[in-house]
């Protein structure tokens, strides 16, 4: 069923902030299946099961990214090749969405007493940061959460944050003719070294070191002239180690040029192994490996404990002839039955 479903997922375009068709078939999905699910906030699908104190949040996103022009299949028509479904979204992330929502399906059709209850959640608009479970979180309870992205089924309790900003440098436009005259370009090059250099010694122990890279650069207008503007922009992941308000803090010491800040509002995420949701989880797969997410996902927008755990390598995210691997689909939907029976264990 859940090869079948993720068939159907795949061939219904979702791209980012164009959901309401995904989310349409969701709804009605879990509804026919005999759940009570709804529509909140725009097109995230919101459904629970189960009763008790303790609550558990299940989520995955509904939208992809475009398909690049290097793709040799066609992104909206799911293929099976070698026990693998190609397809855009197919590991980022709809194989784990196809997983959740059967977990969803079994729970309500076996009517299993999981001595707690069971949130699931689809959200919009994953891959432009976030903004349906941005405002989500703000409006549901819940204790832990599971999230459904790529990580070739290791558990990650650990997640890199993003800042980024904008480096101007601003001068005096002249003749390129002029000997020893104030050169932007210049002086952002020199920016972008210097930012390219800074050291770090701390390593975090799942995510590593942080990074900074110039993505982005624009500066003059014409050949023969000394431009008076330059700029580029920076993408930034931080670590639990070196949060965004410290690397900022530390930009702004290193370089003279002024600072734009474009983003500053997803932080690194970090899951003590002690807490019940990893424990829960490394039971349920004692195989798989604790490690770190070094994307982002809507555990960005999640202040309870949480840990990030999929079928799909997530190298294939965002590429070519995305795929995912069934059997790998199959044990993550297993797996998150797991994790639910034993979070909820010895729950009165």
């Amino acid at each position: 069923m859940v090869e079948k479903l993720l068939k159907s997922l795949i061939e219904i375009p979702s791209l980012s902030g164009k959901e309401e068709k995904i989310a349409s078939f969701v709804f009605k999905y879990l509804k026919n299946s005999g759940l009570k699910p709804k529509l909140l906030l725009g097109n995230n699908v919101y459904c629970e099961v189960g009763r008790g104190k303790r609550v558990l949040l299940l989520n995955s996103h509904l939208d992809t990214v475009p398909p690049s022009d290097s793709w040799t299949l066609k992104p909206f028509e799911a293929k099976i090749i070698n026990g693998k479904i190609h397809g855009l979204g197919a590991a980022d992330t709809k194989g784990n969405l196809a997983a959740m929502m059967e977990v969803m399906v079994d729970l309500q059709r076996l009517g299993e007493k999981s001595n707690g209850k069971v949130i699931f959640v689809a959200t919009k608009r994953e891959e432009t940061w976030g903004s349906g479970m941005e405002k989500l979180a703000k409006k549901i309870k819940f204790d832990a959460a599971v999230i459904g992205e790529p990580t070739k089924l290791d558990i990650c309790i650990a997640e890199k944050g993003i800042l980024g900003m904008k480096v101007i440098s601003k001068g005096k436009t002249a003749h390129a003719a002029i000997p020893g005259a104030k050169n932007t370009i210049h002086i952002l090059a020199e920016e972008i070294v210097k930012l390219s250099n800074l050291k770090f010694k701390k390593k975090h122990k799942l995510l590593g070191l942080p990074t900074i890279q110039a993505t982005i650069i624009n500066g003059g207008f014409k050949s023969n002239v000394i431009p008076d503007r330059c700029e580029c922009v920076f993408n930034i992941r931080t670590t639990p180690i070196y949060p965004n308000k410290y690397l900022l803090e530390l930009i702004k010491r290193k370089i003279n040029s002024e600072v734009e800040i474009l983003s500053n509002r997803i932080f690194p995420k970090e899951t003590e192994e002690e807490e019940k949701i990893v424990q829960a989880t490394k039971k349920a797969s004692p195989k798989s490996k604790i490690a770190g997410f070094f994307a982002t996902s809507d555990w960005a927008f999640i202040e309870k404990p949480a840990i990030i755990l999929g079928a799909g390598n997530p190298k294939q995210a965002h590429g070519p002839d995305e795929f995912v691997e069934i059997s790998q689909m199959e044990k993550a939907k297993e797996i998150y039955k797991k994790i639910i029976q034993n979070y909820f264990q010895n729950e009165n």
